[in-house]
């Protein structure tokens, strides 16, 4: 027994719908005799009703995957300490898509992060874009500095976390050798003040090592360490100003 279904001015025979023969991936129109019929993404079936003078080819809808592409792909993001005592900040993407803007966000602690800056991306691309921003106003000491990615949407991502030691009172200090396998020494020019200390710290912030410096050589024995990557810092009243990356080996 068929079926119909009647709806406005045709009558579309649902009896003689066939297996599925492929897929579309753009929609279609139906023109008849009487009128045309739209169908958006999907299958056409083959099939056909004739009835009244006029032909209807019946549609039959089929859902297909859709890959939505990333909004970027960032190639790096760095920031950079300058002479001026500001913070430079450097991306690069080589795709986007839907993107809307980017910002600059910085940190104490890492973990509690407040807005710097924005900057308005180029939006869709398939080529390499360089874009820069500059921290005028930066934190003394130790900061944290990450960039956030949003789309027209809404959606965002985070890029990786930056590390900076920036003080308007550095003293001039120079360590070596670096990477080393046993002792390094940090070195400081001119007549050393009272009151600065250093400190060694792994890469998630733990403190490892910590003394007084009291002449313009100071030797630290890493030969009991695992060869990792640590942090050397001079601090004077309170206030890290001068930092170094260390690598044992």
């Amino acid at each position: 027994m068929k079926k119909y279904l009647i709806t406005g001015s045709f009558l579309l025979n649902v009896g003689l719908l066939h297996a599925q023969q492929g897929f579309v991936t753009v929609g279609g129109d139906i023109n008849t005799g009487s009128g045309s019929v739209s169908f958006s993404v999907g299958q056409l079936d083959h099939g056909h009703f004739s009835n009244a003078g006029f032909l209807v080819i019946e549609g039959l809808q089929q859902p297909y995957e859709v890959s939505a592409p990333l909004p970027i792909t960032l190639l790096y993001f760095s920031a950079r300490a300058s002479k001026e005592k500001t913070i430079e900040l450097k991306w690069s993407t080589v795709s986007e898509s839907n993107n809307d803007y980017f910002t600059i966000e910085r940190s104490k602690d890492g973990k509690s992060f407040e807005e710097v800056t924005r900057v308005v991306s180029i939006g869709n691309s398939n080529m390499r874009q360089d874009y820069a921003a500059t921290d005028e106003s930066p934190y003394n000491g130790i900061s944290f500095y990450r960039l956030k990615q949003t789309d027209k949407d809404g959606q965002f991502t985070y890029s990786q976390v930056e590390r900076i030691s920036l003080s308007k009172t550095a003293l001039t200090a120079s360590m070596g050798p670096n990477p080393t396998s046993d002792v390094i020494n940090l070195y400081l020019k001119g007549q050393v003040e009272e009151g600065l200390h250093y400190q060694l710290m792994d890469m998630n912030g733990k403190r490892l090592a910590e003394g007084r410096i009291t002449g313009n050589t100071t030797t630290l024995n890493l030969s009991n360490r695992a060869q990792a990557t640590y942090f050397l810092h001079v601090i004077k009243n309170n206030e890290v100003v001068n930092s170094f990356k260390v690598i044992k080996k």
